[in-house]
C-alpha cells in the first residue's frame, strides 16, 4: 500500500494527521485507532513525516504567483540571499575567480560567427541576470539592471601552433579563462572566446559569474542559444515563450516572503538538526593556512556500470536514490578518515520549486548541509536508511538560504575554511542539452580550472556506462597521490557495500590488496639475523677476555679496565648468586653513577637476575612501592643512602665494601638464556602507581645488534652515560659499548641538566656519541650558541634525540652549529614496553620539514597505524602506533590485566602479540612515520580537535620563546581554555599579545592560546622529560566580563557596532559574530570603517580581528605584518649581540 493509498484510508476512518513543530500529532474517533492501526503508523512514521513535509512545502511555495517588480532606471534592487552571499565571498577575497562557471566546446565544421553572436545577445537581452551589475552602497549591496550591454566574442587564432603542442596550449588558455575575474560593479558578467585552431574547427569557451548564474541556468542558457542560432541561420526570427518573471522579481519576493512564519518553520527544522556542529578533520599533508585558499586540483573517478547497477539494486529495495547511496558511502570514508562520528558534508540543490523560475537564469541554487551520526558502529545499510530520511527531509527544508541559515545559527567563524562544512558531494541530474547544430559538429570539453571553493568536493553524473566525475581539492592541503588514494577507498567501500550492505562500517575494508602488502610487508620489511642465543654481559666478557687491558668505563679522574670490571663484577656476582640469585630473579639497584653502578648492573647480569634501577632521589613513598611491588629481597646502593629504611626482607649491599671483591673472579657458568629478564623498568602509570615492564635478554641484544648495524662504534669510540638509569635510553649507553670494546663516561651525578658541566665533560674525554632528550638538548644548543663554544664538542660524532617529540627548529638549530663538526643526529622512538627504541629517523635531509618523523621500524620490530578496531590505517591517515616483533616486553610485573589490555592479539600476525602504544601517528608516503602526538594530549575546543603539539611546534618559532608547552585547561565544566606555557630565551622577553599575533600568523584563530603562563624553567620529570602535571595553574585577574571602551579608537568602533547591530552595550571583549553580527552587517562595517579612518581595510582582517579590543589595535597599526618583522628583526639582533659578548667575554 502506498503512502498515499495509507493516508485515503485513514481519512475515510476521519482520522486526521498533521506536523505541529515537525512533530506527528493526530486526532481520531473513540476507537479509530487499534493498536495494529497505531503500530502500523508508527511502522511508516518517516514516510508519513516526508509525505507531509512535501505537502507543506508545496503548500508554501505555491499559495500565491511571484509579482513584478517595477524596475526604473537605474534604481537598486536588493540581492536574492544567493547573490548576497556569493557577492560577501567576491569581497572578502578580492573577487576569487574559484565559482566562475566554465564551459568550452570543440566546433567542427561551418560557423557562422555573426549568427553565433547574434544569438549570445538575443539570450543575454531576454534574461535580465545577465545584464546584471553590483553596487556597493554604504556597505549594501544592490543590483543595478542594465537595459543593454555589450557582447564581445574574444577571438584568438591558434593556427600557428604546432598539432602537438595545441592540445596543451589550448589547456592552458582555457584554464586563464576559467580564472577570469569579473568586476561585479562594472561588468559584464559573462565573457565569450573562440579559438581558432584550424581550417574549420573551433573551441568556444564560456565563463559567467556565479552571482548570474548557476548550473540549471546553464542548461537554460545554452538550449535556447542553440535554438536561437538554428532559426537565425534558416533566417527565421524564432520568438521564445515570453519569461512570466525576471529575476530582480524572485529576489524581491524570497525577501519579502522569508520573514515570519515561514521563515520560523524553516529554521526550526535547521536549529534542530545542526544543533551544536562540530567540524571534520580530515587528515591533511599540509599545515592548513591561517586564511582559506582557492588553488586547487583534479583527480578523476569513476564507477563501472556493473557497480552501478548493483547500486541501483540496492536503492530499489530500500526506496533510495544513488545520490543517496553514494552520499552513504562517502560520509563513511569520512568517518573512517577522520575518526569523527559526526560528519556534516554539503551538497546543492536546483531550488526551483516554482513554476515561474523553472526557465529562467539566475541563480537559485542553494547549499544544504547534510549531517550523519556514526555512532554505534551501524552497519552501512542503518547509514543508508538514516541518509535517506535525513535527505528527504533536508529537501523538504530545502528553501532556507544558506546564507540565512549561517545568520541564524552563527557558527564559529574561522578563515582557514568554509563554515559548518568543508567537503561537498554533488550528483549532477540537470537537463541535458543536445550539442547539435546544422553544419556543426559539437563536442564538450572538460575545463580545469585549477581551483577548489571547499577541502574537498565530488562531483558525479550517471553516464552511460557507469558514474563518472572527480574530485577537486584544495591544493593547500592535499597532494594528489592523498585524494588518489582516498578515491580508491571510496570505490572499496561501494565495491563492499554492493554485495554485503549489512556490512559494519568500521569493518570495511579501505586497503587494496596491493597497499595491505606496501605497509605490511614493504614498510615493516625489518626481518634480520641477530645473535638470538646470546645474553647481553656475554659481549662484554668476549672483550674483557680479548682486550684486558683496554679501559671500559670512566667517572671523573676514575677508570676501569675491561679486566677490572669483569673480574668485579664476577666476584659481586658469585655473592649474589650465594645470596638466592636465580634465574628471573629481581635485584634493585639504588646508586648515582658512578663506577659502581656499572660494576652492579654486570653482576646482576652474570649473576642471571634481572636488575631494577631505583632512583635513590625519588620521594620515599615512590621507592617503598617499587620495593615492595617488584619483591627485591636484594638491594645493591651506597652507603650514603644507607639511613634510607628498608622492609626487614630486603637485604643491602654497599658497592663500595672492599670485600665484596674478593675471591674467585673468573667467569660464571651461565645461568640467564635470551629468554630470561635482563631488566625491569617502572614507568608512570595511568592509576597514578608506577608499573614495572619486564625485557628479555633477547629483545635488549636485538636493539642493540641493530644500533650496531646502523651507527657503528669501535674501540676509539665513547659513549656519555647522561641518562638516568630509570629511563630505559640508559640501556643502550650501559652495555652497547661493552658489545664492541669501546667504552662509557659516567657524567657526575646532576650535570645532565648543566650544559656547561656536559660540555667539560664532552671536552676533557673526547665524548663523541650521546643521547638527549629534545627539551634538554635545545637547551644544550641554546647554550652553543650563547657562548660559541662549538670547537670545545668536536670530538661528538653522534647525537640521538628520543623521549619527546623533535621539532625542526630544534634540527636546524642543530645543523647550524654542529653540521661543521660533522656531528649527525638521529630521533628515535621507542616506549619502555618494546626495549628502548623501536624506530629512527636520520636527520640528514636538506629538506626543511613541517615536522622531523620518528622515522622506520628497526630490526624484527613491526610498527603498525591502527583504527578503533584495529584494521591497519592507510597511508596518511592517523591511527594508534601498535608495536610487534621481538623487543615486545614479557608484560608488567603483578599486573595481569593491564598486561591484557595492553599487550593484545595480533590480528596481522596470528599467535603474535600487539603492544599499544597510545600514541597517534601515521605513515608519510616514504614509510617514515610521523608522531602527532598522545592520544590522551587531543583536546576539542568549540567542536574542533586540536593537536596541542602543533600549536607548540609553531610558538616554539618564535625568537624569544626558548621552550613552550601548550596545555588545554578547564576553567570550569565545559569551559575550556588554551594555555601556553613559556619559557623566555636569556635576556629577552614576549608578551602575551605579541606572542598571540605572532601565532594568528600561522594558525586559525581557535588553535591561539589566550592565557599564557611565564616560567623561569620547565618543571622536568627524573628522566628529563617535561612533567606537564606540574605546570601551575594559570591564575587569571579577577575582572568582569564586560569591559568598556578604553580610548577613543575604541568608543569609535564600539559606537560603530552599536549602530550596525541595533544594540545597546558592548564591551571591547565581544566577539561581533557571538552578539548578532553577520557577513553582510560586517561589509556595512567594513564599509565605515574605511571612510572613519580613510583607509582601505581587508575584509578578511576583519574575520580575524573580531572583537574591539582586536579592532582597534588594527585599524591603529601602520602596517601590521612590518611591525611584526621590525619586532621579530629586533629580537634576533639582541640574540646576536649577546652570543657575540659571551665570545669576547672568553676571549
Amino acid at each position: 500500500m502506498s503512502i498515499i493509498d495509507f493516508l485515503t484510508k485513514l481519512r475515510k476512518l476521519d482520522i486526521r494527521l498533521w506536523l505541529e513543530n515537525d512533530a506527528l500529532q493526530y486526532q481520531a474517533p473513540k476507537g479509530a485507532v487499534t493498536k495494529e492501526l497505531l503500530l502500523e503508523i508508527k511502522d511508516r512514521k518517516d514516510d508519513i513525516l516526508s509525505f507531509l513535509r512535501q505537502v507543506n512545502m508545496e503548500a508554501r511555495t505555491n499559495r500565491e504567483p511571484i509579482p513584478r517588480t517595477s524596475k526604473e532606471d537605474g534604481q537598486g534592487i536588493p540581492l536574492s540571499f544567493f547573490q548576497q552571499s556569493m557577492w560577501f565571498f567576491s569581497q572578502i577575497t578580492k573577487a576569487n575567480p574559484v565559482f566562475n562557471i566554465s564551459n568550452a566546446v570543440k566546433m567542427s565544421g561551418t560557423l557562422r560567427k555573426e549568427i553565433l553572436i547574434q544569438s549570445l545577445k538575443e539570450v543575454i537581452a531576454r534574461h535580465e541576470s545577465l545584464r546584471t551589475t553590483f553596487k556597493n552602497v554604504d556597505g549594501r549591496p544592490v543590483q543595478i539592471i542594465s537595459p543593454s550591454v555589450e557582447v564581445t566574442l574574444h577571438e584568438m587564432d591558434l593556427r600557428h601552433i604546432p598539432q602537438e603542442e595545441l592540445e596543451q596550449y589550448l589547456k592552458k588558455r582555457l584554464k586563464e579563462e576559467a580564472r577570469f575575474i569579473f568586476n561585479l560593479e562594472k561588468g559584464p558578467l559573462f565573457r565569450f572566446c573562440l579559438f581558432v585552431t584550424g581550417e574549420n574547427e573551433y573551441v568556444f569557451s564560456m565563463i559567467i559569474h556565479h552571482i548570474i548564474s548557476d548550473a540549471w541556468s546553464n542548461a537554460i542558457f545554452v538550449g535556447e542559444f542553440f535554438r536561437l542560432y538554428e532559426a537565425f541561420l534558416k533566417g527565421e526570427d524564432l520568438k521564445l515563450p515570453e519569461l512570466p518573471i525576471q529575476y530582480a522579481d524572485f529576489s524581491v519576493w524570497e525577501r519579502n516572503r522569508l520573514q515570519g512564519e515561514t521563515l520560523e518553520e524553516l529554521l526550526g527544522y535547521w536549529r534542530k538538526q545542526l544543533v551544536n556542529p562540530t567540524t571534520i578533520q580530515l587528515p591533511t599533508d599540509y599545515p592548513r593556512p591561517k586564511s582559506q585558499t582557492y588553488e586547487g586540483g583534479f583527480e578523476p573517478f569513476s564507477m563501472s556500470g556493473s557497480l552501478t547497477e548493483r547500486l541501483k539494486a540496492i536503492c530499489n529495495k530500500e526506496g533510495t536514490t544513488l545520490f543517496m547511496i553514494i552520499l552513504a558511502a562517502f560520509q563513511t570514508l569520512l568517518y573512517r578518515y577522520s575518526n569523527q562520528t559526526d560528519i556534516f558534508t554539503g551538497t546543492v540543490v536546483a531550488n526551483r520549486n516554482r513554476k515561474e523560475v523553472e526557465g529562467l537564469v539566475g541563480f537559485f541554487m542553494n547549499t544544504l548541509v547534510l549531517r550523519s551520526d556514526f555512532e554505534g558502529n551501524p552497519s552501512f545499510i542503518e547509514v543508508l536508511r538514516k541518509i535517506k530520511n535525513m535527505t528527504l527531509d533536508a529537501y523538504t527544508y530545502q528553501e532556507l538560504p544558506f546564507d540565512k541559515l549561517l545568520e541564524e545559527l552563527k557558527p564559529e567563524r574561522d578563515v582557514s575554511r568554509t563554515p559548518l562544512f568543508q567537503t561537498m558531494l554533488i550528483f549532477h541530474n540537470t537537463q541535458k542539452v543536445e550539442l547539435e547544430l546544422p553544419g556543426l559538429k559539437i563536442n564538450q570539453i572538460d575545463v580545469e580550472s585549477g581551483m577548489a571553493p571547499f577541502d574537498l568536493r565530488l562531483q558525479l553524473a550517471e553516464s552511460e556506462d557507469g558514474i563518472k566525475g572527480g574530485f577537486d581539492y584544495n591544493s593547500a592541503l592535499f597532494k594528489n597521490s592523498t585524494i588518489k588514494r582516498l578515491g580508491v577507498h571510496l570505490l572499496n567501500i561501494l565495491e563492499v557495500i554492493s554485495i554485503v550492505p549489512e556490512e559494519k562500517v568500521s569493518d570495511i575494508v579501505l586497503l587494496t590488496q596491493e597497499e595491505q602488502n606496501q605497509i605490511l610487508l614493504e614498510f615493516n620489511h625489518t626481518k634480520a639475523d641477530y645473535p638470538r642465543d646470546r645474553v647481553i654481559h656475554e659481549f662484554f666478557e668476549e672483550n674483557a677476555s680479548n682486550h684486558p687491558e683496554r679501559v671500559a668505563a670512566i667517572f671523573g679522574n676514575q677508570h676501569l679496565t675491561y679486566l677490572e670490571l669483569n673480574e668485579k663484577s664476577n666476584q659481586l656476582a658469585r655473592l649474589l648468586r650465594r645470596n638466592g640469585v636465580q634465574k628471573d630473579s629481581i635485584i634493585g639497584i639504588m646508586l648515582e653513577r658512578s663506577l659502581e653502578m656499572i660494576i652492579g648492573i654486570m653482576a646482576v647480569e652474570k649473576a642471571g637476575g634481572a636488575y631494577l634501577p631505583v632512583d635513590p632521589h625519588y620521594p620515599r613513598d615512590r621507592i617503598n612501592y617499587i620495593l615492595e611491588d617488584s619483591g627485591v629481597t636484594l638491594l645493591l646502593s651506597h652507603r650514603k643512602f644507607s639511613s634510607f629504611e628498608v622492609n626487614e626482607n630486603i637485604h643491602r649491599i654497599f658497592l663500595e665494601e672492599a670485600s665484596l671483591y674478593e675471591g674467585d673472579s673468573s667467569n660464571l657458568p651461565g645461568l640467564a638464556g635470551p629468554g630470561n629478564l635482563a631488566y625491569i623498568i617502572y614507568t608512570s602509570g595511568s592509576t597514578g602507581k608506577p608499573k614495572g615492564t619486564l625485557i628479555e635478554h633477547h629483545s635488549l641484544v636485538n636493539r642493540l645488534h641493530w644500533m650496531q648495524k646502523k651507527y657503528p662504534i669501535g674501540p676509539e669510540d665513547i659513549i656519555l652515560q647522561k641518562t638516568p638509569f630509570t629511563f630505559d635510553v640508559s640501556l643502550w649507553e650501559m652495555f652497547w659499548w661493552s658489545m664492541q670494546g669501546a667504552k662509557v663516561c659516567f657524567l657526575e651525578p646532576g650535570a645532565e641538566k648543566d650544559p656547561g658541566m656536559i660540555v667539560n665533560a664532552i671536552e676533557k674525554n673526547c665524548i663523541t656519541v650521546m643521547h638527549f632528550v629534545p627539551s634538554m638538548l635545545n637547551s644544550f644548543l641554546e647554550y652553543i650558541n650563547d657562548t660559541g663554544e662549538v670547537e670545545r664538542i668536536a670530538s661528538l660524532k653522534q647525537v640521538f634525540a628520543s623521549g619527546e617529540a623533535l621539532t625542526p627548529s630544534h634540527v636546524r638549530l642543530f645543523k647550524r652549529l654542529l653540521e661543521k663538526n660533522g656531528t649527525q643526529l638521529a630521533n628515535l622512538y621507542g616506549p619502555t614496553e618494546a626495549t628502548v627504541d623501536v624506530s629512527y629517523f636520520d636527520c640528514i635531509t636538506k629538506e626543511d620539514l613541517d615536522g622531523i618523523p620518528i622515522g622506520k621500524p628497526i630490526d624484527n620490530i613491526r610498527l603498525y597505524i591502527m583504527d578503533k578496531k584495529m584494521h591497519p590505517q592507510p597511508i596518511g591517515v592517523a591511527g594508534e602506533l601498535c608495536i610487534a616483533g621481538v623487543g615486545l616486553a614479557r608484560g608488567y610485573l603483578n599486573l595481569p590485566e593491564l598486561t591484557d589490555e595492553k599487550f593484545v592479539p595480533n590480528t596481522l600476525e596470528p599467535g603474535q602479540k600487539l603492544y599499544r602504544t597510545g600514541d597517534l601517528a601515521k605513515w608519510r608516503e616514504d614509510g617514515n612515520i610521523e608522531y602527532l602526538g598522545r592520544m590522551d594530549f587531543q583536546v576539542k575546543i568549540r567542536g574542533l580537535r586540536i593537536e596541542l603539539g602543533e600549536i607548540e611546534r609553531v610558538l616554539q618559532e618564535h625568537p624569544a620563546v626558548r621552550e613552550s608547552i601548550v596545555t588545554a585547561w578547564e576553567k570550569q565544566p565545559g569551559n575550556m581554555h588554551l594555555v601556553g606555557y613559556v619559557v623566555h630565551e636569556k635576556g629577552m622577553e614576549v608578551e602575551s599579545g605579541e606572542l598571540q599575533a605572532f601565532l594568528e600568523k600561522a594558525l586559525p584563530e581557535y588553535m591561539v592560546p589566550r592565557i599564557y603562563v611565564f616560567l623561569d624553567t620547565m618543571p622536568l620529570s627524573a628522566n628529563g622529560k617535561v612533567d606537564r602535571k606540574a605546570l601551575p595553574v594559570p591564575v587569571l585577574d579577577s575582572k568582569t566580563d564586560f569591559v568598556a571602551p578604553r580610548n577613543e579608537v575604541e568608543n569609535i568602533l564600539t559606537n560603530i557596532w552599536k549602530d550596525e547591530l541595533g544594540i545597546e552595550n558592548v564591551g571591547v571583549n565581544d566577539n561581533f559574530f557571538e552578539i548578532g553580527g553577520h557577513s553582510l552587517l560586517l561589509t556595512r562595517v567594513h564599509s565605515r570603517l574605511n571612510k572613519q579612518f580613510q583607509r582601505e581595510f581587508s575584509l578578511i582582517d576583519l574575520f580575524t580581528h573580531s572583537t574591539i579590543s582586536a579592532l582597534a589595535k588594527y585599524v591603529t597599526a601602520d602596517n601590521e605584518e612590518e611591525t611584526f618583522l621590525m619586532n621579530n628583526d629586533r629580537l634576533q639582533k639582541q640574540k646576536e649581540a649577546k652570543r657575540m659578548r659571551k665570545q669576547m667575554f672568553r676571549r
